[in-house]
């Protein structure tokens, strides 16, 4: 397994594409999907430092599906 990170800083709101096979149940607006390959939209909803080295943390939201 292996993917790239594009970037360091994300702003609050920013979105990305995130696409993979679904192994467990997903649900998204009220639709469910599993065991397929899928598209969908997530955001970033919380930004935090953890500890006192000051290291950003994420907290991605999934908004929709990409059909």
């Amino acid at each position: 397994m292996r993917w790239k990170i594009n970037k360091d800083n994300y702003e609050s709101g920013e979105t990305r594409i995130v696409e993979g096979f679904l192994f467990f149940p997903l649900i998204i607006e009220g639709e469910k999907r599993w065991l397929e390959h899928a598209k969908w939209e997530e955001y970033v909803c919380t930004i935090y430092k953890v500890g006192s080295s000051g290291k950003i943390k994420y907290n991605w939201a999934v908004k929709r599906w990409i059909d």
